[in-house]
Formats: structure tokens, sequence, C-alpha cells
């Protein structure tokens, strides 16, 4: 099977058949919600969690969340798209030499997948790898920690669509919600439950408190420096 065929020709197909929207919203009822919530659940701690923090370490990113809200569209583009490119590095490494779900080829080539900017909505993954960021949406302008929540959204998203031996969800499900995706404007309902969705949101509450955590740590050991530096000049006297 062509894996680059079937989710991104065949659907743009399906679309100019008649019956299609039918045909589509009856399929996307037939996946909605069905994850393995506790698989889907140990995946999101035990690998996009860990590796995206890791990055995020690696990047320095959680001292940025100071003067967040005066960096540049750019440099938050860029972070966005640093972090996406070395996680996927990651998903390539964990992804060598597995063999794919049931009905996929193994180690298809995904697409090269980078981060571009995005004029409208909030973030999206595009069948051909491009990762849209809308820097204007003033939360991701504000706050480091949704514009991060909402990366690791996409992340996952990656994961399911270019990466599917190491998707948690089953081959079967995961194909179909793809093909017969639901947008908000559609159904929101079929939205909210496409599996796809439910993966990337699970544990996103918890993935919160982390960076919130890693942030006030960051904060914390930089005022231990500034006090340790002033003691060190004579500025301070500590008993």
């Amino acid at each position: 099977m062509n894996w680059n065929f079937f989710t991104r020709v065949l659907p743009r197909l399906l679309t100019q058949s008649s019956g299609w929207n039918q045909y589509k919203e009856s399929q996307a009822k037939d996946v909605s919600g069905k994850v393995n919530q506790a698989k889907a659940e140990q995946f999101a701690k035990d690998y996009i969690e860990w590796n995206f923090i890791a990055i995020c370490d690696e990047l320095k990113v959680f001292e940025m969340a100071r003067d967040w809200a005066k960096k540049s569209e750019f440099e938050k583009l860029t972070i966005a798209d640093n972090i996406i490119r070395r996680f996927v590095e990651r998903l390539r490494s964990a992804n060598m030499g597995r063999g794919g779900q049931e009905g996929e080829p193994a180690n298809a080539t995904p697409p090269k997948i980078h981060v571009a900017r995005s004029a409208t909505g909030f973030m999206s993954v595009t069948s051909d790898g491009v990762v849209n960021v809308n820097p204007d949406v003033p939360e991701y302008k504000n706050d480091l920690v949704t514009f991060l929540k909402h990366l690791r959204h996409e992340a996952a998203h990656i994961i399911d669509m270019f990466f599917p031996e190491l998707s948690p969800l089953d081959a079967d499900i995961r194909m179909r919600a793809i093909l017969f995706y639901m947008h908000p404007k559609e159904n929101m309902g079929l939205y909210k439950t496409n599996p796809m969705e439910i993966n990337a949101n699970i544990r996103q509450d918890q993935f919160e408190d982390i960076l919130r955590a890693k942030i006030a740590l960051c904060e914390y050991a930089r005022v231990q420096r500034l006090v340790g530096d002033a003691r060190a000049r004579g500025v301070l006297r500590g008993h």
C-alpha cells in the first residue's frame, strides 16, 4: 500500500464523489471516541511529555517565560520550529527498525516537517507536514505555557499522522480518524471526539502543571543566582 496516496491523495479524490459528506459523517461517528485511554495516557506521559520537556530543557525554553510577551514573532516561530524539528528527530530515531501496524508499511518516509506562520486559526498540522502557528493569537503572544501546551497537542498529531508505528491508536481507528476527520465548522461534536483529538488532548492539564512547575523552578534558580551574585559583590550580607 502506498501510504502517502492513502492519507493525502485518496481523501481528495473521495471528496469529489457524490454522497461523500454523508459517508464521511457516518464513518466519523463510527470511530468517535474509540481510544484505548490507558494506553494513550501511558504513551502521553512516558513518551510525548518526556521528550517534549527534555527538548525544552535543552533549548532553555523555560527561561524565556519572563520576557515571552516581549519576544518578536520571528523569535517565537523559531522556537516552535526548533522544538518541532528536534521532536521529529527523536521520532525518527525511535521509529528506526520498527515494523508498521497491521495494514501499514514499515517506516514509511514522512514529509519534511517544519513550522510555518499562519494568519488565521490557532495551530494545526497539514498532510504535507507543515505545522501552522498563528503568532497573533493573544494567548500565544503573552503566555509561554499556552504556547507550549498547544504545540505539544500538534506534536501528538505528528505522531498519529506520520509515525503510525509509535501511535497508541489502533491502526484501523487511526486511519479512519485521519480520512474522516471532521473540522469544528463541520461538526464540533465529532471534531472533539475524533480519536486523534482525544489522543492529543490526553493529560493536557497535567502537562500544563508540569510546564508551570518547570518555569517556577527556573525563576527560583534565577533569583538565587541574583542573590548569590549580590552577596559576592557585597551588596547583600547573609548570616
